[in-house]
């Protein structure tokens, strides 16, 4: 029987490291803290990526582990020198039975999510996701993302913007429901 497939961004979906950094939910993706973006200031302080707190959006993925028609992929772009901190603390924080894919850029994720739509294994794929990401080149893929509302990410247009913990949850429940 085919499922429906949720690749779940790591950073800003399903780990805050936001408030580990910043202490609040920046305006902007590029704000920086001691001249320093998010990324260059985490990579110095990489103790941060095990200590961060799970953000809202953690508990609808340990729900949506339990459903029957629903596969769920961890599918984040990180540094590479992140990946060791990152495993432990999925392994942490009870995700190490979730597939994991790294890629390096926010395009590589788009490529990966056109991928899996293309091939047909699944009922429905979307990608669960925080970027601010620029769809122009592939305005139809903006129908696949979910994008996770945030203050810096509120130019960015798409069809799917969630606001709740619970509207997530209530978008992938009726999501297992579909069958084929």
């Amino acid at each position: 029987m085919k499922k429906h497939l949720l690749f779940w961004d790591i950073d800003g979906v399903l780990r805050d490291l936001y408030s580990s950094v910043f202490g609040y939910e920046p305006d902007d993706w590029n704000e920086k803290i001691n001249n320093l973006n998010l990324v260059e200031y985490v990579s110095q302080n990489k103790d941060i990526l095990l200590n961060a707190k799970t953000d809202k959006y953690y508990n609808v993925l340990i729900k949506a582990k339990k459903l029957s028609n629903i596969e769920n992929v961890i599918l984040s772009s990180q540094p590479l020198d992140w990946i060791k901190f990152t495993k432990e603390w999925l392994k942490n924080h009870n995700l190490n039975d979730i597939k994991v894919e790294f890629v390096q850029t926010a395009e590589e994720k788009l490529k990966k999510l056109e991928k899996e739509i293309l091939n047909k294994e699944w009922l429905s794929v979307y990608l669960i996701d925080d970027y601010p990401f620029d769809f122009k080149a592939d305005e139809i893929l903006r129908f696949f993302v979910i994008l996770i509302d945030k203050k810096y990410n509120k130019l960015t247009k798409t069809y799917h913007r969630i606001k709740s913990a619970k509207k997530l949850e209530n978008f992938i429940y009726k999501l297992n429901k579909i069958r084929f």
